[in-house]
Parts: C-alpha cells; sequence; structure tokens
C-alpha cells in the first residue's frame, strides 16, 4: 500500500512502544533492517480519558515488518522485542530531515 501525502507528511505503518522503550526498539528494527528511515518517530496518545492518558511513541516500519506481525504476532519480530511493542497501527508522520533534503534535491 502506497503512502499517502498530506501537507509534507506521510500516512505510514508504525508500531507502538513506551516512550522509555523507544530508543531500543528503534537499534533493534535498524539492526534487523524494519525501521523505516525516511520518516521522524512520532508521539501518539493511545487513550483519549483525561484521567488516565497513555502516550506512545510511533516508529514507522517497512512492509516486511508489518507483514511479520500481522502473519506472527509481537512473537515475529525479534525476542528483545516483543515484550516492548505495545501494538501497530498508522499514523500521519513528518519525513525525516534528510528525506526532505532528498526531496528538495531532486525538485531542484
Amino acid at each position: 500500500k502506497q503512502a499517502q501525502t498530506r501537507n509534507n507528511k506521510n500516512v505510514t505503518d508504525v508500531i507502538y512502544v513506551a516512550p522509555k522503550d523507544a530508543k531500543a526498539v528503534r537499534l533493534e528494527l535498524e539492526k534487523l533492517g524494519y525501521f523505516d528511515s525516511r520518516y521522524k518517530l512520532v508521539k501518539v496518545e493511545l487513550s483519549k480519558d483525561e484521567v488516565e492518558k497513555k502516550v506512545a511513541i510511533g516508529l514507522p516500519i517497512s512492509q516486511h515488518c508489518k507483514s511479520l506481525y500481522l502473519s506472527e504476532g509481537k512473537e515475529g519480530l525479534s525476542q528483545r522485542m516483543e515484550n516492548l511493542v505495545i501494538g501497530l497501527g498508522e499514523e500521519q508522520v513528518p519525513y525525516s530531515s534528510s528525506q526532505m533534503s532528498k526531496m528538495a534535491n531532486k525538485a531542484s
């Protein structure tokens, strides 16, 4: 599925993790080739409940990572990550700085 462009942001697949686990999971995703570096990380409110707001970090992932997650669940990712991942979803995510530079260079 192609990502949809909206005002220099794209809707892309992400996995949700607790803010304290974001760096460790990102490093593991990068090591496995599952992190989509075209996008930035995004802070997300998973719960709209004002009393118990649940904040997570959305890490952009590759299609391969999404397929693994959908077919095998969290266990399909890696042992190191399976207990840290909260879930899978789609979020509107800004492009990374390097991706914006690449796009600007193509336009010139």
